[in-house]
């Protein structure tokens, strides 16, 4: 996990390949634009980012030079792209303030990468509780982690805007994740209107 999370937290040196999916969030005539993936890496972000295309990522504002995990955030619609990362990504921390338990972790994204040395809200010193990023590698340990956390957040979102779809476009996934075969295989015997692109 430590060798993917500092190869994969190299800076992209090219995007143009995405450039499909900014002409997606930029079409008008789409009202939402949920956008699920796999990767672990902070590519896409970036790119949306330089495009000036506004996303909800169920990260808040920042505080303390630290963006936290609200997953309410979802729910607002305040843009029309929202990115889920079924599997984490390379910049997501689990932080526990110090001589803090628990029950006052929080997991959030640290804007300037120093993870090591953070401020909760109230302005106390956090450490990362691992030591290193939330994502998931592996083959068949993943899917044991979907049900829990920030994972079971993410994949309750990916089941629920599944219900609301017709067209699923599938884009660089090799299916070798055997949860979310399952999950696209359940939505597309549901009705013979689904289909993939």
């Amino acid at each position: 996990q430590d060798v993917v999370w500092h190869l994969l937290s190299k800076e992209p040196t090219r995007t143009d390949h995405l450039d499909s999916l900014k002409n997606a969030c930029l079409d008008e005539q789409l009202s939402n634009v949920d956008i699920f993936t796999l990767n672990h890496d902070t590519v896409l972000e970036q790119f949306l980012l330089q495009n000036v295309i506004q996303i909800t990522d169920g990260f808040g504002e920042v505080v303390n030079n630290v963006r936290y995990w609200k997953p309410d955030l979802f729910e607002s619609r305040v843009s029309k792209i929202r990115l889920f990362k079924l599997h984490g990504s390379v910049n997501w921390f689990r932080f526990q303030p110090d001589h803090g338990g628990w029950s006052n972790e929080a997991i959030g994204i640290p804007l300037d990468w120093d993870f090591w040395h953070t401020k909760n809200s109230q302005g106390q010193m956090q450490l990362p509780v691992d030591g290193r990023p939330m994502f998931l590698t592996g083959t068949f340990n993943k899917i044991l982690q979907y049900t829990s956390g920030i994972y079971a957040d993410i994949h309750c979102q990916f089941h629920r805007s599944l219900r609301d779809i017709q067209r699923l476009v599938i884009c660089g996934y090799g299916f070798g994740d055997k949860g979310i075969n399952t999950r696209v295989l359940e939505w597309v015997y549901q009705s013979p209107n689904h289909r993939i692109m």
